[in-house]
């Protein structure tokens, strides 16, 4: 693989990781919003104007917050969450933003109360249908967190999410490892050029294996 990571030690430390060690690829201190059905970035001189936006639909912003002095240049990391349907995407980047402090109560899919999926169609199917923009403040650095849907009908929304942002964090099952959709993402990373970090997800789960996710990992994303 071209890039992979031990099981994570925890959401806050995985922040952490990817604050300090993702290259920035932008040269301006540019944020991710979403605007009229489409990601797109705005100059730091604006200021911070979206917490939560979604691809597809009317944007929802929770607040506009002028980006704190701390944080300039060089400390802005846009990141893509991209995977097969069901891995736990969502989940992760609840806990990342709870752990960072950024929402004060853990969301839970299966109650309908994640940051990221919040449109009434997600809230009833429970899986993401869009993408999704949310953020949070790590240690000086200013993290945008794109949420992206890995089922198959809504696959083109994840693409369009890895567009903008400049690192993808690949989610793998650690009972069913590489699946279809994890190709897919996989490809569009490679396509874009972005540097990829991949979290074994659910290992508490029964038959769950990270060694033979690991070999999943080396024989079907090898070369790609």
């Amino acid at each position: 693989c071209e890039a992979a990571s031990n099981a994570a030690q925890g959401a806050g430390a995985f922040v952490e990781k990817t604050a300090q060690n993702i290259e920035q690829k932008t040269t301006d201190a540019s944020i991710i919003v979403a605007v009229k059905g489409s990601l797109v970035k705005e100059n730091e001189s604006l200021g911070r104007t979206v917490s939560v936006g979604s691809l597809n639909g009317v944007v929802s912003l929770a607040g506009t917050a002028p980006t704190p002095a701390s944080i300039g240049r060089g400390k802005i990391r846009n990141i893509g969450v991209v995977g097969h349907g069901g891995v736990g995407k969502t989940s992760l980047v609840e806990a990342l933003l709870f752990t960072a402090g950024a929402v004060t109560r853990l969301g839970k899919v299966d109650d309908g109360s994640t940051t990221t999926d919040f449109d009434p169609d997600e809230v009833k199917r429970k899986i993401s249908i869009n993408t999704s923009v949310a953020y949070c403040d790590w240690k000086g650095h200013h993290i945008n967190i794109v949420d992206t849907p890995g089922y198959g009908d809504f696959i083109a929304d994840a693409r369009a999410g890895l567009r903008v942002v400049e690192a993808a964090l690949v989610i793998v099952d650690a009972v069913a490892g590489v699946q279809v959709q994890t190709e897919k993402v996989w490809k569009f990373a490679t396509e874009y050029d972005l540097p990829r970090a991949v979290i074994v997800n659910r290992l508490d789960r029964e038959r769950a294996d990270f060694f033979r996710t690991l070999e999943s990992l080396t024989r079907r994303l090898k070369g790609r």
